[in-house]
């Protein structure tokens, strides 16, 4: 009988990659010690993404700034409504500002305008949209816009003076983001606990649900690495979505079969 000796979850971050026998240990782990592991997991992810998300939404809108203070049209934000004269359109390398106070940009617009741009900004007449360039996305209105900045009236005179309002309300936007990837992050290990639980019923494990949720989230190791190294390249892959949770429901399959060879006794011939 070989003794397991407990890992710590920095250990247990490498082992979920490659090491399917530590499986066996990882869903007989405590809830703190996985709640341990997925914030582990979590905060490298928050880090390097949240740093590559900065310089790349703080960098695309420097950009676009030091055009739009030359070439801004006029306009006015008061009683919580935005005024710009005409439409305003600019490209800046993978950056995309939009402006049209005079229509509502519809669903589908946006989506097209995110889906072709790393980082986008858009504004119509009700609100502002913005795209992070991992694409992550946060919208606020312009009224919310009016509460952030004071009561009051903006005209393009203002604008010099508005600057650091600006950054403040991008930082806004980043803190919207980064509690959005939170929530997204413990969302995807419920997504994914879901064909697990499928993946042990066909394989006759008898799993609660505490256990599959457990191997769930040793399972996201993967994925949320290769999410990361996306976020800091800039690339995208085509429903990664779908992908990610193919690859956890993969490491389950493959988890739950080392786990099945561990604990079913081995039969054979004896004298």
């Amino acid at each position: 009988m070989t003794v397991e000796t407990k890992k710590n979850v920095f250990q247990e971050l490498a082992l979920s990659v490659w090491n399917f026998k530590s499986y066996v240990q990882f869903v007989n782990n405590t809830g703190g010690k996985v709640f341990g592991f997925s914030a582990l997991l979590l905060a490298i992810y928050l880090l390097v993404t949240s740093i590559a998300s900065a310089f790349g939404m703080l960098g695309g809108i420097a950009d676009i700034w030091r055009e739009l203070i030359a070439e801004v049209p006029n306009f006015v934000l008061e009683n919580g409504e935005l005024t710009v004269d005409g439409v305003y359109e600019m490209e800046g390398g993978a950056s995309y500002l939009y402006v049209n106070t005079d229509t509502v940009i519809s669903e589908a617009e946006a989506e097209a305008a995110f889906a072709k741009y790393r980082s986008a900004i858009l504004i119509d007449a009700e609100k502002i949209a913005v795209q992070s360039s991992d694409k992550e996305r946060q919208t606020i209105s312009h009224n919310e816009l009016q509460q952030l900045i004071g009561d009051g009236r903006y005209t393009k005179a203002d604008l010099q003076r508005f600057l650091p309002y600006l950054y403040g309300i991008m930082a806004v936007l980043f803190i919207f983001l980064f509690v959005g990837r939170i929530a997204a992050f413990y969302l995807r290990i419920v997504a994914v606990s879901l064909p697990v639980i499928v993946i042990a019923y066909l394989m006759k494990m008898d799993y609660s649900y505490g256990k599959v949720f457990k191997l769930s989230v040793y399972t996201r190791t993967v994925p949320v690495l290769i999410r990361m190294l996306l976020v800091v390249t800039g690339l995208s892959i085509p429903f990664f979505w779908l992908i990610d949770i193919f690859i956890s429901a993969l490491y389950a399959y493959l988890a739950l079969d080392a786990v099945k060879r561990e604990t079913t006794p081995e039969v054979g011939w004896y004298v």
